[in-house]
Parts: structure tokens; C-alpha cells; sequence
């Protein structure tokens, strides 16, 4: 391809090269960034003008190859933290109340003993919080891009990929602090907490497991897996709708009994 070029200079009495036919391609010679990289080294110990000419002129073919093929490509953007889109997508989905709530959730006071100040850092940040007046219903999720499945080997019963036992302790303390600093004006006593960890997943959504630590005090019902469809979801963004709570509140009830 670039013999046949050549040809073109002739007629102007640049090059007088014998026009050469290879048997390999431009591709097989290797990444344009890698052959523009050889030949600029190699004009560093080029000393003959001919010899520099051709370069150079080598050098130019490749660049505007080179974008040419930007021209035509396709650019892909992705991210290494996925599960922060999930994040973001649950919360808009379903309606994350976070901001309103977030100023009864405390922060960590650190007092020095010289000064007698206090210091007060960042707090502890629920992925989503979400409060249904009309079903009585305040809910608390953690939006967690795992594929937690039960399995059983041996005989046994075992769980995989699942959410930690720092996780399921953070969903405590988030429920008990909402419920200890609400404003009793805008939530009242007898709303009932749904604590959920929802995954996504290809099959319809739907409840799949619990969890539980006998620590706790007994008005906490634990942490309910949720599996939610991802492409429901991702559609309901794109499109800008939402997802009620009512059926899943209906489930938890009806799970609870």
C-alpha cells in the first residue's frame, strides 16, 4: 500500500524507489503506535536527507492512518465499580429519601482532652431510605452487586458471595438509629422497619433468604434478600418510573407470619 503511494512521488522527483509488492499487511506489521515509535528511534541515528525524507514521510502515512481508524472506532466506557451504579440506579428506582432523613443519623464525636473540642467526622450512610406513610412502612436498603446463593454440598447447606457480618450489623444500627432520633411528627411509633439487601439478578424479583444475629434486640426482624431483576430496573431508569414498595412490604408480612 505504501509502494503503491510512492509511485504517486515519482512524477515529482521525490522518490525514485522501484514500486515493491508485499506479502504481508500494514496489521501484521504490527500496532501503528508501536511502528511510529520504531521510526522515530530510527530517525534519531538517520543521517542521509533521502533516508530522513522517507521517514518522515512514513511517519505521516501512519498518523493519518491512525486517524482514520479513530475516526471509525467505536469508544466503550465502563467502570471497575460496578456496584456503585447499582447503588444509584436502586436508589432513583424506587425513590432514596436519604437526604431527608440522614440529619437524625449521628455522627461519631471525637472529644480531645487538651482542648475539651469535640470534633464530629463522617457518619454512617444507608444506601437507601425510604418512608411510605400511605403503608405504614419505613424501609432501609442496602444495594449490594453480590450473587449470593444458597448451595448445598455434603449434605450441608452453605452460602456463597454473601454480604458480610459487618454488613448485616450496619442494617441494625441504621434501623435502631432511625428509630431512637426520628422526628415522631413525621414518623410515628407504630411504623413498621423493612431491612432489605437487594441484588440483582436475570430471573423475576423475589425474596430468597434472610438474615439474623441473635444479638440483637427482638424488634429487629433481621436483613430479607431480595433478588431484583436487573433489566426491570435498568429499564425503569431509563425511562424514568419507578418500582412501588407495597409488594414487597406484602411478601416481608406475609414471610413474617
Amino acid at each position: 500500500e505504501v509502494s503503491v503511494l510512492f509511485e504517486q512521488f515519482k512524477v515529482l522527483g521525490i522518490f525514485h524507489y522501484e514500486t515493491i509488492h508485499f506479502d504481508y499487511t500494514l496489521e501484521e506489521l504490527g500496532e501503528i503506535d508501536y511502528l511510529l515509535y520504531a521510526l522515530e528511534r530510527e530517525m534519531q541515528v538517520a543521517f542521509s536527507d533521502q533516508k530522513l525524507r522517507l521517514l518522515t514521510l512514513l511517519m505521516h502515512y501512519l498518523e493519518n492512518k491512525k486517524s482514520q481508524l479513530t475516526q471509525q472506532s467505536y469508544t466503550v466506557f465502563g467502570t471497575k465499580s460496578f456496584h456503585i451504579i447499582w447503588e444509584q440506579v436502586c436508589g432513583h428506582v424506587f425513590g432514596n429519601q436519604y437526604h431527608t432523613f440522614k440529619k437524625w443519623i449521628p455522627k461519631p464525636q471525637w472529644l480531645d482532652f487538651h482542648s475539651g473540642e469535640v470534633a464530629e467526622v463522617a457518619t454512617l450512610i444507608p444506601d437507601l431510605l425510604l418512608y411510605k406513610a400511605q403503608e405504614n412502612a419505613f424501609y432501609i436498603f442496602d444495594a449490594k452487586y453480590y450473587s449470593t446463593q444458597f448451595k448445598h454440598v455434603n449434605g450441608k447447606l452453605i452460602i456463597q458471595n454473601n454480604p458480610g457480618v459487618a454488613d448485616v450489623t450496619k442494617q441494625y444500627l441504621y434501623e435502631q438509629t432511625l428509630k431512637k432520633h426520628r422526628d415522631v411528627s413525621v414518623i410515628p411509633d407504630d411504623t413498621h422497619y423493612y431491612n432489605l439487601f437487594i441484588m440483582p439478578h436475570i430471573d423475576p424479583s423475589d425474596f430468597f433468604g434472610h438474615v439474623s444475629l441473635d444479638i440483637f434486640v427482638s424488634d429487629f426482624k433481621g436483613v430479607f434478600l431480595y433478588r431484583q431483576n436487573a433489566a426491570q430496573l435498568f429499564e425503569c431508569y431509563l425511562t424514568d418510573s419507578t418500582l412501588p414498595t407495597a409488594p414487597l412490604k406484602l411478601k416481608i408480612d406475609a414471610l413474617l407470619d
